[in-house]
């Protein structure tokens, strides 16, 4: 079932994004995540038809990004792994799912977000890079986000993430997700878990990234630690 709606009111579309205009607030992407290889396929056509309606309304808030899930063959939560996630079998799914996504993104003119995720198809940074490579000229862009690359739970393979990987997909991230996370896996505010963030930001910084931002992974409780954190990490643009 999934939890995208297949009709979006514009009026009210276009009233949020007159109220979000007056404060100064800019929306970077729509969440349109769904498991574009679950084996359920009335589950697959209700997320087509989710991110159409996305789609259609996203010229009204700015054409923001078209986040997706790249799913996985478990059927239970499409965050979850699954053994045949690395299959010729899971990727020729995930590309027949593509394409009909991409015929929507070209009708509407909006581009689609794929963030690679350990526990989906593209799974890592080189998964992505293939992909990429297929679709060359397709509008797909890239959410990166490092805490979704470390299943180990280690800072030593989070290094080698920033040290290797960014560079390869630094010129189609549109957006940079900012998450840490215990290590027990359990997303938490930036600078209280086992990532070493501040060498993030500092990577993609040095090669002049000039994307959104978007932190995300903590309770309400977190902010005031987050904006300290952000003021100590982050200079003020001229």
């Amino acid at each position: 079932h999934s939890p995208l709606p297949d009709y979006i009111d514009e009026e009210e579309v276009a009233a949020l994004q007159k109220s979000l205009t007056e404060r100064n607030i800019k929306v970077a992407s729509i969440s349109c995540t769904y498991n574009m290889i679950h084996p359920n396929q009335a589950i697959r056509i209700a997320g087509r038809k989710g991110v159409e309606a996305a789609a259609r309304v996203a010229d009204l808030l700015g054409n923001p990004l078209l986040s997706l899930c790249t799913g996985t063959l478990n059927p239970h939560d499409k965050w979850a792994s699954h053994p045949d996630n690395d299959s010729p079998k899971a990727w020729e799914a995930f590309c027949r799912e593509l394409d009909i996504l991409l015929e929507i993104a070209e009708k509407y003119e909006v581009r689609l977000g794929i963030e690679p995720e350990y526990a989906n198809v593209i799974h890592h940074t080189e998964k992505a890079v293939r992909l990429l490579a297929t679709y060359e000229g397709a509008p797909l862009r890239i959410i990166f986000d490092l805490a979704n690359l470390v299943p180990s739970g280690t800072s030593e393979e989070a290094s080698e993430v920033i040290r290797a990987d960014i560079r390869k997909l630094f010129p189609y991230t549109e957006i940079v997700h900012v998450k840490d996370k215990t290590s027990g896996g359990i997303p938490t505010v930036p600078g209280n878990g086992f990532l070493p963030l501040a060498d993030y930001i500092k990577r993609w910084q040095a090669l002049d990234f000039q994307g959104t931002y978007i932190f995300h992974g903590f309770e309400k409780e977190g902010l005031s630690d987050l904006i300290k954190w952000i003021l100590d990490h982050f200079q003020p643009k001229n």
